[in-house]
């Protein structure tokens, strides 16, 4: 039986995957155009710098993908109960907030 949560979207504000916004990636190109380090910029927006060399760096973003695909199986296996409970964790968390009347069913995908 399906959980009653698992389709519901939620709305931005109780979304609490980290998400670079706009302002954020405007910030972070114009102080790399400017000379700044990864680290640097990594610091000034308070984000990983593996966050920001993903964001700026197109041939980072490609190999991190490549390697993705060539080692998924190797990191599925390896992190499938770690991410069964985040998981789960998330489902209690969207279920919270159904039964507080937070979110509704509308939101669903």
């Amino acid at each position: 039986m399906p959980y009653k949560a698992e389709k519901i979207r939620l709305p931005e504000r109780f979304d609490r995957r980290r998400k670079v916004t706009e302002e954020q990636r405007a910030r972070m190109f114009s102080l790399r155009a400017a000379g700044m380090s990864y680290r640097r910029i990594a610091e000034e927006v308070g984000m990983a710098k593996s966050t920001v060399m993903y964001t700026l760096s197109p041939a980072f973003r490609a190999k991190c993908r490549r390697n993705m695909a060539r080692n998924w199986k190797r990191y599925s296996e390896a992190h499938k109960s770690e991410r069964n409970d985040v998981m789960r964790e998330h489902r209690r968390y969207k279920h919270g907030l159904l039964k507080a009347g937070l979110i509704n069913k509308e939101n669903e995908q």
